[in-house]
């Protein structure tokens, strides 16, 4: 990376704010005096490892900028203290951020808009080079860029390979194989033939294969539409015959594939990760691509928060421009399952052979044109698909509540919680 020396130099740029206002805006294009940014973020495991790994190669790259990464822990711990961060006045430089939380971020007029750094190219960030649909959800009406796109990732069908060729049974390619491959399997095994990692997710991408794009119009709810409730209450139906299971108690249907409690499984290719370990050449397994039209478009983005100094600003845009580069989304990918946020780090010769030898990669990738934003973003969102739709879809799935009797539920409090927030 290029050093980040020089004169300092201002450009004072016109933009539109989110409130679809124009202001003006100080954009540091260049640094000369030492500056300590706060990196606020939800990676574990072996995502914070490698994450800290691309944060010292960049700490190590340049003598202006030193990069302070602070775990906050899960992704919900991490958006309640930016909330309590934000009241107080005391947010960090940059966090990462679902498009709900950003959302929320933005009403609170917290958030910088990166599109006058992109728009100068300045520190070298190409907004250009990032898939378009990463971009779209972070993009304001009036052409705001809220965030940058990084820890991008999609669900995908695991299979253990052994079970499933003992069986009889080919990889499912449509939801009606999916079915029958988990009777089949359950009937041969005794053992769910399928498991569910996120059963939001499971409803987002149920409820957008039905034709259901949009939850709402004029803020009255469509939770509980005739097709939803008929392709909930198929699965709901499964899981009572044993052909498939939710995670419950496990959180996380890794372990019992790993333990060939299960033979195959929905879960995000973040989770890749995990899968290896636990597998361990115990047995054969693979991926596949889900098995519906559209799938659901998942992590995080990174904001800039306005608090910061101009300087600092500029200094989180020179750092999140390497963090997405090749070499790091190279090194990122890999090692966590996660989707490369850029075409040429996507495209790259590097990539391209790491695909070659890692299914989910492979799988994750060929569903970049399909991928979707299935959960819709408003005030209240992130309660009502967090909370709500998750807890609907215990109570059904796991409880074995009347269908169209939670769903309507679920409705009616969307209606409550839409009428709150906006």
């Amino acid at each position: 990376m290029k050093k980040i020396l020089g004169m300092l130099a201002v450009l004072v740029i016109l933009l539109a704010g989110c409130n679809g206002t124009t202001s003006s805006s100080d954009v540091v294009t260049e640094l000369t005096e030492p500056v300590e940014i706060e990196f606020w973020h939800a990676m574990n495991g072996i995502n914070e490892e490698t994450l800290n790994t691309i944060i010292e190669n960049y700490n190590s790259s340049q003598d202006i900028v030193t990069v302070k990464a602070i775990n906050q822990g899960a992704y919900k711990d991490l958006d309640t203290k930016i909330q309590s961060a934000g009241q107080a006045g005391q947010l960090p430089t940059l966090a990462q951020g679902y498009p709900n939380s950003i959302y929320e971020y933005i009403q609170n007029d917290w958030v910088t808009d990166l599109a006058p750094y992109a728009e100068v190219n300045a520190f070298d960030l190409d907004i250009d080079n990032f898939i378009q649909t990463y971009v779209d959800e972070v993009t304001g009406e009036n052409g705001e860029l809220h965030a940058i796109p990084f820890n991008k990732s999609t669900e995908l069908l695991f299979y253990n390979e052994d079970m499933l060729k003992e069986a009889g049974v080919e990889v499912p390619t449509t939801v009606d194989e999916l079915f029958t491959a988990s009777e089949k399997l359950y009937e041969k095994t005794g053992k769910p033939g399928l498991g569910f990692d996120s059963l939001n997710n499971l409803y987002a991408t149920l409820a957008y294969n039905s034709g259901i794009t949009s939850w709402e119009t004029d803020g009255e709810f469509n939770l509980n539409d005739e097709k939803i409730i008929g392709n909930v209450t198929r699965f709901q139906e499964a899981i009572k015959s044993g052909s498939m299971r939710t995670a419950g108690e496990d959180v996380y249907m890794s372990g019992p594939f790993a333990n060939q409690d299960v033979a195959m499984f929905i879960g995000s290719s973040a989770g890749t990760g995990y899968v290896k370990s636990g597998v361990d050449g115990k047995f054969n397994w693979s991926v596949a691509e889900y098995p519906t039209e559209s799938v659901i478009q998942q992590g995080t983005s990174i904001a800039v928060f306005n608090t910061a100094t101009a300087e600092e600003q500029a200094a989180a845009v020179d750092f999140l421009q390497f963090l997405t580069n090749d070499e790091s989304m190279n090194i990122w990918t890999q090692a966590t399952g996660y989707l490369p946020a850029t075409t040429s780090a996507l495209e790259s010769a590097e990539y391209q052979k790491f695909m070659e030898g890692d299914a989910s990669a492979t799988a994750a990738a060929n569903q970049v044109d399909n991928m979707q934003l299935l959960v819709p973003v408003f005030g209240g969102s992130q309660e009502i698909y967090s909370v709500n739709v998750t807890d609907t879809m215990k109570s059904i799935l796991e409880g074995g509540e009347d269908v169209k009797a939670a769903l309507d539920d679920l409705n009616q409090e969307a209606n409550d919680i839409y009428a709150r927030n906006n």
